[in-house]
């Protein structure tokens, strides 16, 4: 996992263009970490905490959704996870306890069985790291929503795969009922797209949409390292640390990935 979370190697070619958009980046988190947005407050936390699902496995940390919803949770409890999320807000510092991630390997169900590109890794993170990136989720993506195309629906609020469906019925009645010229569709599955995604052009790529203030700091702050292991059927493998991934499985990782896909297909038509 450690290699497959490796960004791929960039041809000579595109080296400095990529060293220039590093650059760009690290601007652009100077400049959102000096843009501090309001706290939150408890109702935006309990708001979080009612939409956490039930019946699902423990975090890295052996907790549970069920003991932080307001049904079970304490006046205490979500007092303190509002407290801890806004100090971390402030302080734009991830606690190294929230730094973990439990891989979980499921087999996509298809090619050879023994083969760990045919497996999907799906990310565990704490709970609370979990709600935290949920309270910058309700924050910004209305934002991200607004300036993605129509064409675009991984991710979305009300949209899945039936939307690129209907396009694409659309286009082949347009072009067998009306008796127009044969064309071509071409049809795209991007390669590990979650693993090899860079954490850094991700991120340009949501400045550009409008996420230009400590929020995202905190979105590199919260992806720069993290210490995983991977759950096989062997058991548990050692920690090691993985730096600027996008977590498949993550609170952020569809809407980032849907959000780069957007723009490559919008310059693509211009």
């Amino acid at each position: 996992f450690i290699d497959r979370l490796s960004p791929n190697e960039i041809k000579p070619e595109l080296k400095h263009l990529k060293a220039l958009k590093n650059i760009l980046f690290d601007e652009r988190l100077e400049i959102s970490r000096k843009i501090k947005s309001d706290p939150w407050n408890q109702k935006q936390v309990d708001k979080v905490l009612k939409k956490l699902k039930s019946n699902k496995a423990r975090d890295p940390l052996g907790h549970v959704n069920e003991i932080f919803k307001p049904a079970f949770a304490g006046t205490d409890l979500r007092t303190s996870v509002l407290k801890m999320c806004n100090r971390i807000k402030e302080c734009q510092t991830v606690p190294e306890l929230l730094q973990i991630a439990d891989i979980t390997s499921i087999y996509k169900g298809s090619g050879p069985k023994n083969d760990l590109a045919n497996e999907r890794g799906i990310f565990g993170i704490p709970r609370i790291k979990q709600i935290f990136e949920k309270l910058i989720y309700e924050d910004i993506y209305d934002i991200v929503d607004v300036n993605m195309s129509d064409s675009n629906a991984g991710a979305r609020k009300k949209r899945n795969c039936r939307d690129h469906l209907f396009i694409v019925n659309g286009v082949l009645n347009y072009v067998l009922k009306e008796n127009r010229p044969p064309i071509d569709l071409q049809i795209y599955d991007i390669e590990k797209c979650f693993d090899k995604l860079d954490l850094r052009e991700a991120l340009n790529d949501l400045w550009d949409v409008g996420i230009q203030d400590d929020k995202f700091a905190l979105l590199y702050e919260l992806n720069k390292e993290v210490n995983i292991l991977v759950k096989t059927a062997s058991g548990e493998t050692d920690r090691a640390s993985v730096k600027e991934v996008v977590a498949q499985g993550g609170v952020f990782g569809g809407i980032k990935c849907s959000n780069v896909i957007d723009k490559i297909g919008k310059e693509s038509i211009e």
